[in-house]
């Protein structure tokens, strides 16, 4: 049997690009605890991707989150998630310009000393990822943000699995060697609602989440959905709801939020109500058909429109389908208790 030693080095004596682990020492120790920065997002020495379409609030919670890591002197938490590791933060930056980078991290309460901020023009991943390797080396950072994956890495074919391993690979390599946290802000995808182009893409992170809202949401302004879509160093997390919005000072406020809750489709219910409908719009005694009211008008029970489709009487479903035609105006109850067509005649 080979040995780890076999493979220390080739022929001419260089270092191997394979390196045998120690697993008997791995089976007699637990595993390390996850060295989470802020969990479940980030980790030391794991690449996360946050994903979101255009105008759902990627880079204020990302700049927020760098914000809170770099509150070295007192613990802070990011709408709910504690800081488990505080230190300097790196922000990569091809998206906003410096005049929205001012006014944010004014608002975001950025503390001084504990952020370094870099423009990126003219910047590609593909071709440029020593320089950035430079920088983290010369600042050290506990966690390093790239905003965004397109705008870093221009020209890149995001449906083609190998460009995609080309520009993620050099990064997610660096953040495993300097051990560090790095969050790649990039793009949704409209299809499946997590990270677009190739699963290339999805592959070459640890952690995968997605902010997105709810169209039919109220306060879809401000309230945002953060779901997890990957999490290699633990199970993946519940999708947490948070607020991200401008105060009366000019504050960025960033919170935990009551979850939307949008009303059920209701498919049993719905169906049940179209077919009384037409049971009811068939009867000559429905308003609008003029001269066709016959001297003794159409009644029913509860029993009659339960077995018109096909249901118990006592189906709680039929009732309310029942109640939706009253409320509606298309039928209405008569003295003995039985239901009409059309609204109940004024006296």
């Amino acid at each position: 049997m080979a040995s780890a030693r076999d493979f220390a080095s080739d022929d001419a004596g260089m270092q191997s690009p394979l390196r045998v682990l120690d697993v008997e020492e791995m089976l007699s120790t637990p595993p390390p605890p996850v060295p989470w920065v802020v969990p479940p997002i980030l980790a030391r020495g794991c690449a996360t991707m946050l994903a979101g379409r255009e105008g759902r609030g990627k880079s204020m919670f990302a700049l927020a989150t760098a914000a809170a890591v770099g509150a070295v002197d007192h613990v802070l938490d990011i709408a709910g998630m504690p800081v488990g590791l505080s230190g300097h933060v790196l922000y990569v930056d091809a998206e906003n310009g410096e005049h929205e980078v001012h006014r944010r991290v004014h608002g975001l309460s950025v503390e001084a000393g504990t952020l370094t901020y870099v423009e990126a023009n003219g910047f590609d991943l593909k071709s440029h990822v020593g320089e950035l390797e430079q920088l983290v080396r010369q600042c050290t950072p506990k966690l390093l943000v790239l905003d965004s994956l397109r705008s870093l890495a221009p020209g890149l074919d995001e449906n083609d699995s190998q460009q995609a391993e080309a520009a993620l690979r050099p990064v997610v390599r660096l953040t495993q060697q300097l051990r560090i946290a790095t969050l790649i802000l990039h793009h949704a995808s409209r299809q499946s609602g997590e990270y677009r182009g190739s699963t290339a893409i999805g592959a070459a992170v640890e952690l995968g989440f997605t902010l997105s809202r709810h169209e039919d949401d109220p306060m879809g302004a401000t309230r945002r959905k953060l779901a997890c879509w990957k999490s290699r160093p633990a199970a993946e997390p519940e999708p947490r709801w948070l607020t991200i919005k401008p105060d009366i000072s000019g504050d960025i406020l960033l919170m935990e939020a009551a979850p939307f809750e949008p009303e059920r489709p209701t498919p049993v219910r719905d169906g049940l109500e179209e077919a009384l409908r037409e049971l009811v719009g068939g009867c000559t005694g429905v308003p609008g058909h003029r001269g066709s009211t016959p001297s003794t008008p159409p009644c029913w029970t509860f029993a009659d429109f339960a077995r018109h489709v096909g249901r118990d009487p006592k189906d709680r479903t039929v009732r309310q389908a029942v109640k939706r035609l009253e409320e509606a105006g298309l039928i209405h109850r008569n003295g003995d208790g039985r239901w009409q067509p059309g609204p109940e005649d004024d006296e």
